[in-house]
């Protein structure tokens, strides 16, 4: 199986307001057609691809995917109540979500620190937004079950079921009784965290019959090229002790390294695929990967590993997700990963055409 899978697409702010139906915003709307209009290039392109723009000339490696994965980072509404005192509040409109569609995006991580961005109605739309188009989700939800609740994806003949968590806002978790977020302290996590987590992929690993459990992790500050040691030994402890086959870790906006752990893959962060974002000089944040995964899943021993790791360089480049870059910039993106990963014992390879690639049988187990 061929899982395609992608960090932050923040879809919400200026990137919306390049598409003819946006959430009204002048001043937005203003800026984001002053920076397109420094492309003529780019604007025909909008107004030939259009919602397909934003996937740039990478489209088709999603098209081509059996198992498409997201974390979105916006909400998905036209409610005009801003969640109080948050210093950035994202939406997008419910029709540009077009965008997935054209991608063929299976599934999309909402616990993340803008799904509430405006207020639980704004929420409530973006679940029922992406329901409507039949693209499933996990993180969010109307109480604590809800939110820890997984999606569970058909594909190829197999079931994945997807959960989705967040470590930030703290001031956003679902409980019994309040709408939220999938909310779990990495930092200070527990025992009764790892347990509480086990005893939910199990029941549905019963309930469902799944084949491949992925978890995606919205966790860590931003700009911070190492995860913490607390965050290896929960991703570790949800590989040994819960049954999770594949950990999408994202949040930092830029790459972190990849950990290959008793043959499943630890992406610690995949870094922004698509916003519009200023760049920092140090951590070039509109530089990345598009993540191809390669797994082996044998439903009869309920076994799952990763036979092959593919990095595809990305640049973001006028709201738009692109390959077209510098020979320097795919050679820092390489030497970076290669750097990022081997502290964490993988070893990279990257290949002439700046592709970088990582087989389990280089790894340290």
């Amino acid at each position: 199986m061929n899982i395609v899978m992608a960090g932050d697409v923040m879809l919400g702010r200026l990137v919306d307001q390049i598409f003819p139906t946006h959430v009204e915003d002048k001043q937005e709307c203003h800026h984001a057609q002053n920076l397109l209009s420094r492309r003529p290039d780019k604007i025909k392109e909008l107004k030939e691809q259009k919602y397909k723009y934003v996937w740039g000339n990478l489209l088709n490696e999603f098209i081509n995917g059996d198992f498409r994965v997201i974390n979105l980072e916006t909400s998905v509404t036209t409610h005009p109540g801003k969640w109080p005192n948050k210093a950035f509040n994202y939406r997008m409109h419910p029709d540009n979500l077009q965008c997935l569609k054209e991608a063929n995006i299976d599934y999309c991580s909402l616990a993340n620190n803008h799904t509430l961005d405006f207020n639980v109605e704004g929420m409530v739309e973006t679940m029922k937004s992406l329901t409507d188009r039949g693209i499933k989700w996990a993180g969010v939800g109307m109480n604590k079950h809800e939110a820890q609740s997984p999606a569970i994806v058909n594909c190829r003949g197999l079931k994945i079921a997807c959960f989705s968590m967040s470590d930030h806002p703290s001031m956003w978790p679902a409980t019994d009784t309040k709408p939220g977020i999938n909310f779990i302290n990495v930092e200070k996590h527990k025992q009764s965290d790892v347990d509480r987590i086990k005893q939910l992929v199990e029941q549905t690993k019963q309930q469902h019959e799944v084949d491949m459990v992925m978890m995606s992790l919205h966790w860590g500050s931003n700009y911070c090229w190492n995860p913490p040691a607390s965050f290896q030994r929960f991703a570790h402890s949800l590989i040994d002790e819960c049954g999770v086959d594949i950990i999408h870790g994202h949040s930092s906006h830029h790459i972190q390294g990849i950990e290959i752990y008793k043959e499943k893959p630890i992406v610690y962060g995949c870094g922004d695929f698509i916003d519009d974002y200023a760049v920092d000089e140090e951590y070039r944040n509109n530089l990345g990967f598009l993540y191809k995964l390669t797994m082996r899943v044998n439903p009869s021993a309920h076994a799952c590993s990763v036979s092959r790791i593919e990095l595809i360089p990305t640049k973001i480049s006028q709201f738009q997700a692109t390959t077209e870059m510098t020979d320097e910039e795919r050679k820092w993106l390489g030497k970076t990963m290669g750097i990022l990963s081997e502290r964490l014992g993988t070893r990279t390879q990257t290949l002439p055409d700046g592709r970088v690639c990582i087989l389990p049988t280089t790894q340290s187990q």
